[in-house]
């Protein structure tokens, strides 16, 4: 059995800062409502976090959604992460090589971060 070299980066619009970044996507935590989510957006929650979204899961899906966000972003101020500029984008990067598993902790933070919905992912510009 091989290993693997995988990687997973999370862009940001450069003209914007990670923290207001943060603090734009919280606040839109808390006006999601079940319109907000595309077909292809409740596919990838069923698949990533196992829930299907209804009136009753969406409360608890914010929840969990807040606390995405703030894990990413304390990951991206970790030596697992780094980061470079292309035009005009921060390109946040994580990874390295996998033996079957994840190659580090920030690479499954940056999985469930780019499973949220593409509202949220609007934001990053």
């Amino acid at each position: 059995m091989g290993a693997d070299f995988l990687f997973d980066c999370i862009i940001i619009k450069d003209s914007k800062t990670d923290s207001i970044v943060r603090t734009q996507l919280l606040a839109k935590c808390e006006t999601l409502t079940l319109a907000d989510f595309t077909e292809l957006d409740k596919g990838r929650i069923l698949d990533t976090f196992g829930i299907e979204l209804t009136k009753d899961t969406l409360k608890d899906f914010i929840i969990q959604s807040k606390r995405i966000i703030e894990d990413t972003f304390k990951a991206l101020d970790c030596r697992e992460c780094s980061y470079m500029t292309f035009k005009g984008y921060k390109i946040h990067l994580t990874g390295g090589m996998s033996w079957g598993d994840a190659p580090t902790d920030a690479f499954d933070t940056f999985g469930k971060f780019n499973a949220l919905p593409a509202c949220l992912h609007k934001i990053l510009g």
